[in-house]
């Protein structure tokens, strides 16, 4: 079973969000915790090459994550409305 972890701007970005948003991206990130490769995740198309991240979708917004296999970790990297979410990407 893999566990969520998030970056500390992830972290800001997630206190900024309304709660029920914020309850709805916590709910859908739980649900990759068993197997996040047999849900419904997308590949971000990344400058970085050397690194895949993914991206599930809530709504508006979008939580985009790396997943660890070794360590069992979901990193999430960054989250907010899809609108500004994939600039840095």
């Amino acid at each position: 079973m893999y566990s969520i972890k998030y970056t500390s701007s992830a972290k800001k970005e997630m206190k900024n969000l309304p709660k029920e948003i914020r309850k709805n991206i916590n709910d859908g990130l739980e649900e990759l915790t068993d197997d996040p490769y047999k849900h419904n995740i997308e590949k971000v198309n990344s400058s970085n090459k050397s690194a895949i991240f993914y991206k599930i979708r809530v709504g508006k917004y979008r939580a985009i994550f790396f997943i660890h296999n070794k360590a069992l970790i979901i990193l999430v990297m960054e989250v907010g409305k899809r609108s500004k979410v994939y600039r840095k990407w």
